[in-house]
């Protein structure tokens, strides 16, 4: 049996639909953290003057990588005076001229151009925090 939608239920439907758009985009935006994308000419400025670089791959589709770059910008105003610290998509390594991990979610600790360290899949800030300390301090 088909009924009919009467103007007042086609508010409240309208409602809905814009509410849970609105939802949507305030989700797909609080996803965006504070850890810059690197580009080419800062990696090369960074391993010519011997920068302690960290470089964390990740994708943006992917939740992992969304939870690791939020602990990472969490982290980073502490480590600023340190180390540059940067995310690169991994989606669009084919722009890039740097070292790539075989997955994403990966931190690379690099220096001079080498991959000194790395620390895969990890994403809680405790093991990120505690990566950065180590490296740092063999430095």
């Amino acid at each position: 049996m088909i009924t009919q939608l009467r103007p007042a239920h086609l508010i409240v439907y309208t409602l809905l639909i814009v509410s849970g758009i609105t939802v949507f985009a305030k989700t797909a935006v609080s996803y965006e953290y504070h850890v810059p994308e690197i580009t080419q000419a800062q990696y090369d400025q960074f391993q010519k003057d011997s920068t302690p670089t960290f470089l964390a791959y990740n994708a943006t589709w992917c939740p992992s990588c969304r939870k690791q770059n939020k602990n990472l910008a969490a982290l980073r105003p502490d480590y600023e005076a340190k180390a540059a610290i940067y995310t690169v998509d991994i989606d669009r390594k084919k722009e890039y001229d740097l070292p790539f991990p075989i997955r994403r979610t990966t931190i690379f600790y690099i220096v001079d151009g080498v991959v000194v360290d790395e620390l895969l899949g990890a994403t809680s800030k405790v093991r990120i925090k505690a990566f950065l300390d180590k490296n740092l301090a063999n430095n």
